[in-house]
């Protein structure tokens, strides 16, 4: 009996050394992480209990503003918009001009931050932005998948990874990928290379071409989904420039995806897809669709959505929800027009339609 309680005290002071100055020790038997969790089934997101789980929220910036308020915000002002996710913007070791998501320290204090505010956290790394070559070593912002999927697997974030295995998803790459068979090549083995080092988080996977060619998911969606051994796999679309709605014209420079016939389309794959990143009508807004419509759209076809963004920065009314430069939430005076639809409408606003999972 002394021995084994020898071994244990070892053990616990091997973790506790191992483990960054600033991070909480893991306790699976902690009610509070481990008494919820969100997986794929039957083509669907579901909670512990199998109920239906449709993300809602917003895209949370840690790449480029203020650590301390986006922290804030993460645990005490987005959750006051009854989001019940939040898609964390982080960065891997090629973003070399912020420090505040580019450890596995910092990311897991993100994580937390998410959890103690009732929001399902989603990770990323946006080094992948609009690249669309596999192996590309990290240089100034800019990884390729491959070297994206070695940092996931470095022994820090891979364990990580297994700390939240149930309430973290996992979005492999902001924006990776070509519109050719690259994209499903790359995937496939990324997704084999995760899953092998025993990575069983829902995995959340970007369409290619920054994140808003339909093209890719409807053609390699439903090969990645079922080349995961798990099938816990989520698609992801983004909604900017090349998206419309049919009550609008179309510019010649880029081919128009348009919401009204895409979306159903995309709800029929295999895989659970979800609006990973989308924006509001404004000048200079680079939106050319609808959002309340499509935002209908969403609704209609059980696809879940993250605005872009809870704040990014002074005078992006069409990119903020909130326009409070502390990224506050403290009346409705402090919510942009995007903000007050998308949290108060009374058919299709967060205080209506988002769920948490069961027991969070």
């Amino acid at each position: 009996m002394h021995q084994f309680r020898i071994v244990l005290v070892s053990v616990f002071l091997f973790l506790a050394c191992s483990i960054d100055e600033g991070d909480s020790i893991f306790d699976p038997m902690d009610p509070e992480k481990s008494s919820w969790s969100i997986s794929v089934s039957n083509g669907n997101l579901v909670d512990s209990e199998g109920k239906l789980f449709i993300p809602y929220g917003f895209n949370s910036v840690h790449v480029w503003l203020d650590e301390a308020q986006s922290i804030n915000a993460l645990k005490n002002e987005m959750p006051k918009s009854g989001a019940n996710t939040v898609r964390i913007v982080a960065s891997g070791s090629s973003w070399t001009w912020n420090q505040q998501s580019n450890t596995a320290s910092k990311r897991r204090k993100l994580i937390e931050a998410a959890i103690e505010g009732k929001m399902v956290p989603m990770l990323e790394f946006h080094d992948g932005t609009c690249m669309e070559l596999c192996d590309l070593p990290a240089k100034d912002g800019k990884m390729g998948l491959k070297q994206i999927v070695d940092e996931w697997l470095e022994p820090a974030n891979l364990q990580l990874l297994k700390d939240y295995e149930g309430q973290l998803m996992v979005n492999i790459a902001n924006e990776w990928g070509p519109e050719d068979r690259g994209f499903l090549d790359c995937y496939k083995d990324a997704i084999s290379r995760l899953r092998s080092a025993g990575v069983k988080n829902v995995l959340v996977i970007d369409a290619g071409r920054c994140g808003q060619s339909a093209n890719t998911l409807l053609e390699f969606g439903d090969q990645l989904f079922d080349h995961d051994p798990l099938k816990n796999l989520v698609l992801s679309i983004h909604m900017y420039g090349f998206w419309t709605t049919e009550d609008k014209t179309f510019s010649e420079w880029t081919p128009p995806f348009d919401i009204e016939t895409f979306i159903p389309r995309l709800a029929n794959l295999k895989a659970p897809v979800i609006v990973g990143e989308f924006g509001w009508e404004g000048e200079g807004s680079s939106i050319n669709y609808d959002p309340k419509k499509a935002l209908q759209i969403f609704h209609d076809n059980q696809i879940g959505w993250l605005f872009w963004a809870w704040y990014d920065g002074k005078d992006k009314p069409f990119f903020n929800a909130t326009k409070d430069e502390s990224y506050r939430f403290n009346k409705d005076s402090d919510l942009t027009d995007a903000g007050r639809f998308i949290i108060h409408d009374p058919k299709l606003g967060m205080k209506v339609i988002a769920k948490k999972p069961s027991n969070m």
